[in-house]
């Protein structure tokens, strides 16, 4: 009895793939997560995703695990979002902060309305000032999203980012970062793609996704590398692959690329398909 004591309340995961879809159920105890329930289904890639089997299945989900209101995050596609920054006053209160971001919007995207967004604060600096970091998204873009989650009877708290989501899932077992400039650089080879983030102590500074063609794929990643931060320090790369193909990739890898490589292990063992939906709801329940 004294074990749940140290029991959190239970957090949804779920990721809306065009294949598939994903949950998993997440407890945190005093010694790391409980993983209390896993499940996908696949879906038709003929239409896009199927929103009415997306909401059928939620559902399901919702009635034979019992999580009937039990807090839930979701991530969407990268490419639904727009990130960027802004400058404002220490102090600022979450009002003025969110009307500054509308008015960047509206100079820098006319016309662009309805949106969701959510910020966060980086870290301050000696100016008076402090730097945000944004994500702004079109409501229609997400509002499916939100509705089959929510006539499911799950209660939507967080709308995350896919590559956050990625990132987070990993940031565990990356070194600390030294010096000012310095960078992680995470690649991963999953479901048939290789994707980089470049990634400093508070944000990720860069993504690229491309299908996985073993012609010239290692010379394709060191261009990007180079040509998305020339004047960074990019010392290591972390490497994710699945088991069957981790060694070979890492011998590849540390031949074909002008940097230190080292595999790359997820903060939860899962299987592949759980890795987003585990990582958004790591964005409220962190490592300790």
């Amino acid at each position: 009895m004294k074990y749940l004591r140290f029991l959190s309340r239970p957090r949804v995961g779920i990721d809306i793939q065009p294949h598939a879809i994903s949950l998993i159920q997440l407890r945190k105890t005093r010694r790391g997560f409980l993983v209390e329930q896993t499940d996908g289904f696949p879906l038709s890639e003929d239409k896009g995703r199927d929103w009415e089997a997306i909401r059928i299945k939620l559902a399901d989900w919702t009635r034979r695990f019992g999580l009937a209101g039990v807090s839930a995050a979701v991530s969407v596609p990268a490419k639904l979002v727009r990130m960027q920054h802004l400058s404002v006053p220490l102090g600022m209160p979450d009002e003025l902060i969110r009307a500054e971001i509308q008015a960047q919007v509206e100079r820098d995207f006319p016309g662009m309305s309805a949106l969701s967004m959510d910020y966060s604060l980086l870290a301050q600096k000696n100016t008076g000032y402090a730097d945000i970091h944004f994500v702004i998204a079109r409501l229609e873009h997400i509002s499916q999203y939100i509705e089959c989650i929510q006539a499911a009877g799950l209660k939507l708290k967080i709308i995350d980012v896919d590559i956050y989501a990625l990132h987070r899932m990993f940031a565990a077992s990356l070194p600390p970062l030294k010096q000012e400039n310095d960078v992680h650089s995470l690649l991963f080879f999953i479901r048939g793609k290789w994707i980089l983030l470049i990634a400093d102590k508070q944000e990720i500074l860069f993504h690229y996704e491309e299908e996985w063609t073993e012609s010239e794929v290692w010379l394709q990643i060191e261009n990007r590398i180079r040509a998305a931060f020339p004047t960074k320090i990019v010392k290591t790369v972390a490497l994710y692959a699945n088991k069957n193909e981790v060694a070979s990739l890492l011998s590849a890898a540390e031949c074909s690329l002008p940097y230190e490589v080292f595999a790359l292990k997820p903060s939860i063992e899962l299987a592949e398909e759980y890795f987003l939906a585990g990582g958004s709801v790591l964005r409220e329940m962190p490592i300790w």
